[in-house]
């Protein structure tokens, strides 16, 4: 999906009119869903899914630090305790950002929304009409329809989750 036709997607909910670009558009309520589909779609990506995870043996640069790859989200230790300390890993074992040894990481990647796969872009597009409408104007009937749409993607997700 993208990112166009789920902006387009949350305006109507709002009860605004599609727009032909995002790019350059001065529309608040453009800016509100670009912020909240780039929000919700950072957090269900940080969860770590079968397309965005990718394991990798990260060196010790020359300052015995390690650094964060570009668009890491999310860090899990293969046979090591670290997290992610702005740019750089945190040893957990040591409790310093220096490190001995290369380390084995599977890591969460961002991705562009255009990328994703189709339940979860829905599943992003659904919470963000939610966060967006609730912000402007607040619980109504709307708002159980969308996150039951929302919800539901989610479980699409999870289904094809387990089956990669």
């Amino acid at each position: 999906m993208d990112l166009l036709k789920a902006v387009n997607t949350v305006l109507p909910y709002m009860g605004e009119h599609p727009v032909a670009r995002i790019e350059g558009a001065k529309h608040p309520t453009v800016e509100l869903a670009l912020a909240s589909i780039n929000r919700n779609k950072e957090m269900l990506l940080a969860e770590k899914w079968w397309f965005n995870r990718v394991t990798l043996v990260l060196p010790v640069n020359t300052d015995g630090q390690i650094d964060v790859p570009n668009k890491a989200l999310n860090a899990y230790g293969l046979g090591c305790s670290v997290v992610i300390d702005g740019e750089k890993f945190f040893n957990l074992e040591t409790g310093s950002r220096y490190f001995d040894a290369p380390i084995k990481v599977e890591l969460a990647l961002d991705w562009e929304f255009q990328r994703l796969p189709v339940y979860a872009a829905y599943h992003v597009m659904y919470l963000s009409c939610v966060e967006v409408y609730l912000a402007d104007f607040g619980r109504e009937n709307t708002i159980p329809e969308l996150q039951a749409m929302a919800e539901k993607q989610l479980v699409l997700l999870k289904e094809q989750h387990l089956r990669e």
